[in-house]
């Protein structure tokens, strides 16, 4: 995919952000191997805690990929094992292992994968790594097709929305790019200035669709909220195994003809996600959270949220890392101590206004990929429940 249109000169990339995001998806793109396979063709092989999956065909030459953690993890899904399970049984028994493993794929029939692999950067002596183990019906529509279409719609804005990167972060899993606009703005209450802002995510080894997504900024402090408007492309096609039987190999080319679908309606849903009207809708909202307020003092308001916010992942059986804890708590004080020394909340009781601003401000102290949970919470907050907003709002 080419990044000719992005116009590097344009002023939303004068900060320096987006260039280094940009070589860093670049690097990837460049060194990405994407590789169809029938999994009686592969072989693994384990040493010291590193898999090694070995695909021999006839007449071809021998590939090796290392494993990372989550291609493992993938692996492990195929086989109707706990990961947990799956690596202990690697890490203590690595020839029962491969054993476990091979014996499974062998007794697989036709069944076809696509294996996403990256090269050794120059100067490394190692094997490319395998850093997706997918469905043959994965769909490939990576960072660089997401820049490659949205980028364009944002710069022709210039005149409207005249957007700015807020941040922009690749990880192991994950892709984020956030925006926001210096144009369409207003204010909820008198001196709280807020902007329209628009989000981006995608996953290159499956761990999450690509999204495009509404987003509101305090101007304050920075903080961003994510609204419901959010668009999910799953990453999910026809085989690649479809039709000439070289597709095993995806060049750049068939890669790229293969997301162009996708691209173009991304690029739809992104424009009208990033309109003055929604705005407007998000900022009435806004002004009525300003009116509802908050009985007792700060640590109390904060008690009251965490309690809720810890029932709701009970519920939904949240692993113990994602449950609110005194690290989060605190987090939390600080966010809405700050919030009221800000125009628009300073001399004024708290209100809902205040907690959502204080709960979007978390997302500044954590990991990027835990940077999502809280934005989206802010929203939650905004569109409470009168009965859940109870618990939060009147001492017990």
């Amino acid at each position: 995919m080419e990044t000719s249109n992005i116009d590097l000169n344009h002023p939303i990339y004068q900060n320096g952000v987006f260039s280094r995001f940009l070589e860093k998806a670049q690097d990837v793109h460049t060194r990405a191997i994407d590789i169809g396979a029938h999994v009686d063709e592969l072989q693994i092989n384990t040493s010291d805690d590193t898999s090694t999956v070995i695909l021999e065909r006839n007449g071809e030459p021998t590939r090796l990929f290392d494993v990372d953690p989550i291609a493992n993890g993938q692996i492990a899904e195929t086989l109707k094992m706990p990961v947990r399970r799956f690596q202990q049984l690697k890490s203590e028994h690595p020839k029962l292992f491969d054993d476990f493993v091979q014996t499974h794929w062998q007794n697989s029939g036709d069944k076809k994968v696509l294996l996403r692999g990256l090269d050794t950067p120059p100067g490394r002596n190692s094997n490319p790594t395998l850093r997706a183990y997918k469905s043959d019906r994965y769909k490939v529509f990576d960072n660089l097709d997401l820049l490659s279409y949205a980028m364009p719609v944002i710069q022709d804005m210039e005149a409207t929305a005249q957007w700015r990167v807020a941040s922009a972060d690749i990880t192991e899993t994950k892709m984020y790019l956030r925006m926001r606009s210096e144009r369409i703005t207003g204010e909820p209450a008198v001196g709280d200035l807020m902007a329209l802002g628009i989000g981006f995510t995608n996953s290159e080894v499956g761990m999450g669709a690509v999204g495009v997504y509404q987003m509101f900024y305090t101007l304050a402090c920075l903080n961003g909220m994510q609204s419901e408007n959010r668009q999910n492309f799953q990453h999910l096609g026809k085989s690649i195994f479809e039709g000439d039987d070289a597709e095993r190999y995806l060049s750049r080319e068939t890669k790229a003809h293969n997301a162009r679908g996708l691209g173009l309606t991304f690029r739809d849903v992104l424009s009208g996600y990033a309109s003055r009207e929604s705005f407007d809708e998000m900022l009435e909202k806004m002004s009525g959270a300003h009116g509802d307020i908050i009985e007792g003092e700060f640590s109390e308001v904060i008690d009251r949220f965490v309690s809720r916010e810890n029932d709701i992942l009970k519920r939904k059986r949240a692993e113990k890392d994602y449950m609110l804890g005194r690290a989060e708590t605190a987090a939390l004080f600080t966010g809405l101590t700050r919030t009221m020394d800000q125009p628009g909340y300073a001399g004024k009781p708290v209100s809902r206004a205040a907690l959502i601003n204080a709960t979007t401000a978390v997302a500044h102290t954590v990991d990027p990929d835990r940077v999502d949970e809280w934005q989206k919470r802010g929203n939650d907050l905004l569109n409470i429940s009168p009965a859940q907003w109870e618990k939060i709002a009147v001492a017990a």
